[in-house]
């Protein structure tokens, strides 16, 4: 088989996974014969593994740490070089983010609404008859200029 001019021999076919992934238009080859010829650069930055089964994650992921220690010679956590992650981690990270982005908006809104109402009852009480002391030539003539009427002057409503 050539890929990309460069002949590789077939060893095996995988079986097909059916999902909607990529997975069944990969074509997987030994690191050694592709990490100059194919993918253009030396060392590898980024390696993508499948676990068994949902419940066998973080098993796989305990021994791929293990493995890549033995393999680096690192035996102390702190001086690890590379990253473990799994999909699992990445969606408990963003569910994280996303309560605290709720929390915050809910906060920013009760905030809102609390001054709002405030707003509106002092525009309120300063408009009504009971509102704040004013003096007489202060406060604005409810009734139009001309003969007295009878009676208190109309009320206003907020």
């Amino acid at each position: 088989m050539l890929l990309d001019g460069i002949q590789f021999n077939v060893v095996g076919v995988l079986t097909a996974a059916g999902d909607s992934s990529d997975s069944d238009d990969s074509a997987i080859a030994p690191l050694s014969a592709v990490q100059g010829s194919l993918t253009g650069f030396g060392p590898v930055n980024q390696i993508a593994v499948r676990a068994t089964s949902a419940g066998s994650v973080s098993l796989a992921q305990l021994e791929i740490t293990a493995i890549l220690d033995a393999r680096r010679r690192i035996t102390d956590s702190g001086d690890r070089d590379y990253q473990v992650s799994n999909p699992a981690e990445l969606l408990e990270a963003s569910s994280s983010t996303a309560g605290t982005f709720t929390v915050l908006l809910a906060a920013v809104a009760g905030i809102s609404l609390l001054v709002g109402g405030i707003g509106v009852t002092n525009i309120c009480w300063s408009r009504s008859p009971s509102g704040p002391a004013r003096s007489a030539s202060a406060r604005p003539s409810a009734r139009p200029a001309g003969p007295s009427s009878a009676g208190s002057s109309p009320r206003r409503r907020c």
